[in-house]
């Protein structure tokens, strides 16, 4: 696994993800995880490993993308066919949130999935004061974040607040580096089923892949390292600063929180390269902030596509308004990535 720091405007060296080389302190960086191991191997077996568990689940077997189903809310299909013709693998790149669009908002065990800033915050070798602070601080702005009454200007002031605050108790907890490799083993977080064959299939057709996220890039980087998750792909998100012995000792600019997840901070980056001519974007999210993640990238048509995990009844309408393609949850539980492989499929698919 390889990683490249990326500094707005300043494209720093290639270091190892395990054993990062200092970076400046001084620079605001935004810091692009990419991960290049098994790229090989993902070009190789990706599709057919794709199509065989496909074919074994086969929820979205001879369905086309703008087609609904058990689960699959296609609110407005005519518009969506007309931004799919639009699309090809070519001219097409995908940006997609971490917790809860990834990553599973309900386990195996029946157990809540964890955000990677709870998963950290809910550690047990911090000791009590420090989950009792950080829980504190979900409890009193998690119920504001996902209230969408809450005027804009209210709920953003909330999500800085809520942001500097936790970073700031990792800070005073005196994290290591190699404390995220332990804590991301923990069956309290884990991927959506097929998101593994998610990767390989971007990676088999060279979309590039950008994992954008308001969480810590740190944990995010060192969970898909070791969920197995391999191909091209980068990760933008809130990354740590850490002293000579290893321990946190700040954050880098800018700030991501789940309201400012603007695609303008990959505009400003080297890794914009990659996308500059692909004017197509597929869009994975959770929360209606995850919407803008399409703006400021001069993409001329963007496929939203929500996954609503809760109020599901409550919240319904509200996601068909702001994003393409809404993922509920059926008796046969939460979705995977099956949706968005079928997308990257027809992407694929020879034209007739």
């Amino acid at each position: 696994t390889r990683c490249r720091e990326i500094a707005c405007n300043t494209a720093l060296p290639l270091h190892t993800f395990r054993r990062p080389l200092p970076c400046d302190q001084n620079t605001a960086a935004v810091d692009s995880l990419r991960t290049m191991a098994g790229a090989a191997v993902g070009r190789a077996s990706g599709a057919a490993a794709v199509a065989t568990r496909l074919r074994d689940v086969g929820r979205r077997d001879g369905l086309l993308p703008w087609e609904s189903s058990a689960g699959v809310l296609i609110p407005r299909p005519d518009e969506l066919k007309a931004k799919l013709d639009a699309c090809t693998v070519a001219n097409t790149h995908i940006v997609a949130d971490f917790d809860y669009t990834l990553t599973a908002p309900r386990l195996p065990s029946g157990a809540r999935g964890v955000s990677s800033h709870l998963l950290v915050q809910g550690h047990a070798a911090f000791g009590e004061d420090f989950r009792d602070q950080s829980y504190a601080l979900f409890e009193k702005y998690y119920p504001i974040e996902m209230d969408d009454a809450v005027p804009h200007d209210v709920k953003t002031a909330a999500m800085v607040s809520w942001w500097e605050g936790a970073h700031a108790l990792i800070i005073k907890a005196h994290v290591c580096r190699h404390d995220f490799e332990e804590m991301v083993q923990e069956p309290k977080i884990g991927l959506r089923p097929f998101a593994a064959e998610f990767f390989a299939l971007a990676t088999e057709h060279k979309l590039p892949l950008h994992v954008f996220s308001a969480g810590l890039g740190d944990v995010i980087g060192a969970g898909l390292t070791e969920w197995g998750i391999t191909g091209d792909y980068s990760v933008v998100s809130n990354m740590m600063e850490f002293g000579a012995d290893g321990v946190v000792i700040g954050f880098k600019d800018p700030l991501i929180h789940t309201l400012v997840k603007c695609g303008s901070v990959l505009k400003d980056s080297p890794e914009y390269a990659t996308i500059a001519d692909r004017k197509s974007v597929l869009l994975l999210g959770d929360h209606p902030g995850d919407c803008r993640m399409g703006e400021g990238i001069d993409a001329e048509r963007v496929i939203r596509v929500g996954y609503l995990n809760d109020k599901i009844e409550e919240r319904k309408d509200f996601f068909c308004e702001i994003f393409d393609v809404v993922l509920t949850p059926t008796e046969d539980g939460d979705p995977g990535l099956e949706y968005p492989i079928s997308v990257v499929e027809h992407l694929g698919a020879p034209t007739p």
